[in-house]
């Protein structure tokens, strides 16, 4: 539903989803597995922002990031909320949101430096954006498009295209970076997005760029979303 645009069907599904999971007695939970509940949530919350409903999409992630997520604390909801702060050009909120988590992946430690650069640079911290950056740089194979996002919002897009051009020579990165590439439906870009959605299209219009995607694929466009991004 998500990848289709059928946002306010995700409404109905997850509001109903959700009041089977509240309602049910705590012996007798709604469903076997209850892991994905805040993956409801992080959908919901999706559907809510491309609808244009930012405040309830905002809400609905603060309600994920206080539940257990297989148990545990819940490190991907307080990156993604901290990420949506950053959207919103709220950074404070971003470093707040972040600020609880503790033990993640390699990949959660991209997301979060991500999110403490962009932070960085709305606050005018460039010692943070340096230390976020160089961390974003150093540990890149943990998180390959992270880094080239945060060379657009440094506006470096040279390294970027240099980047690009490397992963795209990789059959290991190949594929996720052309699909990173393809221009999907997307809603109007939040505040703190605008300048690196811009980044990004300059990026994909550049001639050395372009050169290097014909020689192993191409940039298509599609009438779907992709389904796990707020952006």
């Amino acid at each position: 539903m998500l990848l289709n645009g059928m946002n306010e069907q995700v409404l109905e599904f997850t509001t109903r989803t959700l009041d089977e999971i509240a309602q049910a007695p705590p012996d007798e939970p709604a469903f076997a597995n209850l892991d994905d509940h805040v993956w409801i949530l992080n959908g919901r919350a999706i559907a809510l922002r491309r609808l244009g409903r930012t405040d309830e999409a905002l809400a609905e992630l603060h309600r994920a990031a206080q539940l257990a997520e297989a148990g545990e604390q819940n490190v991907s909801q307080a990156l993604n909320l901290g990420a949506f702060h950053c959207s919103l050009g709220r950074p404070d909120d971003a470093l707040r949101a972040i600020d609880v988590v503790g033990a993640m992946s390699g990949y959660g430690r991209m997301v979060e430096n991500g999110v403490r650069h962009c932070a960085a640079l709305q606050t005018g911290d460039r010692g943070a954006a340096r230390k976020a950056l160089a961390y974003l740089r150093e540990h890149r194979g943990d998180g390959e498009l992270s880094y080239v996002e945060a060379l657009l919002r440094e506006g470096d897009l040279d390294t970027a295209a240099e980047r690009v051009k490397a992963l795209l020579s990789s059959s290991e990165h190949r594929g996720r970076t052309l699909r990173w590439m393809q221009q999907y439906v997307r809603p109007a870009p939040l505040p703190g997005d605008v300048a690196t959605r811009a980044a990004r299209e300059t990026l994909l219009a550049r001639t050395d760029v372009r050169e290097a995607i014909d020689a192993v694929g191409r940039i298509g466009e599609y009438t779907l979303y992709l389904e796990e991004s707020m952006d």
